[in-house]
């Protein structure tokens, strides 16, 4: 008869001390394991598809010098009020010097780059001023101790650069359901430009809805809220349908938007 062989106390106390499989601990391990795996793969997704956040856009303040380039005595100065006045909710002019210019005969005000990181910004200051974006020429300076992002130069045409009021860009959206009316609508609003305002038409496309009765103009920048009351007139739209809907307007986008009615639309139907 065969003895039992006897285990040694301290073979004993390693086997009651030895790893046992906890199948909760392992299903946990299991769990977390899928979802770093999940995370990981969702990551890569979205660097592949070059998926990222959009950034609201921050306001642009154009750190400005004014430089009389007329021989107009007072020129500069004057000017420098007037750019002030040209700003909105997302460009604003802030002027720290005002200044003669070497040259005191230039017949066209002009703009020069200082900070050639504002050059991606010169067309729409540009445009905001009234100046031809040919007369924006970069020209950085050597010991920029202001830190100047534009000099303007104020020519002899800086008057007539005053007198203008606004230029608007302006969306056209079809609320009425008439094929075509939200472009032929544009038409008309480019032939109302004049001396005082000039509307550059954007898009042009559907409103929400096509039940809409009389048009309505949404104003959408603090230059388009000052001339709004002239606009609604020229295009006859009542004064209770001038609506101001600017919650969170970005650079580049429309001044106004112009809701074209049932009101307009039939009228442009008929022409």
């Amino acid at each position: 008869m065969l003895r039992k062989k006897k285990i040694p106390p301290h073979k004993k106390y390693r086997q009651r001390t030895a790893y046992k499989p906890n199948r909760f601990i392992d299903l946990t391990l299991i769990g977390l394991s899928a979802v770093v795996v999940l995370l990981l793969g969702s990551t890569a997704i979205r660097f592949v598809r070059a998926e990222t956040k959009v950034l609201p856009q921050q306001i642009s303040i154009v750190r400005t010098q004014i430089a009389n380039g007329c021989g107009e005595s007072g020129a500069a100065a004057d000017f420098a009020e007037f750019i002030k006045k040209q700003g909105d909710d997302n460009l604003k002019f802030d002027v720290i010097d005002v200044t003669n210019f070497s040259n005191s005969a230039m017949p066209r005000t002009m703009i020069l780059i200082r900070d050639p990181g504002v050059a991606v910004e010169a067309e729409r200051i540009a445009r905001r001023l009234g100046i031809d974006p040919d007369d924006v020429v970069t020209r950085e300076l050597e010991d920029n101790f202001l830190s100047l992002d534009i000099t303007v130069v104020v020519g002899r045409d800086y008057n007539k650069l005053k007198s203008q009021t606004a230029v608007l860009k302006t969306d056209i959206l079809n609320g009425c359901g008439i094929k075509g009316a939200a472009m032929k609508f544009g038409i008309v609003l480019k032939q109302m430009s004049d001396d005082d305002i000039e509307f550059l038409v954007g898009d042009q496309k559907n409103w929400d809805s096509f039940d809409v009765k009389e048009s309505l103009l949404l104003v959408k920048s603090r230059k388009a809220e000052k001339v709004a009351p002239q606009v609604a007139k020229a295009l006859n739209i009542k004064k209770d349908n001038v609506i101001l809907d600017n919650p969170e307007r970005s650079p580049g986008e429309a001044d106004i938007a112009i809701v074209v009615g049932r009101d307009w639309g039939h009228r442009l139907s008929t022409n």
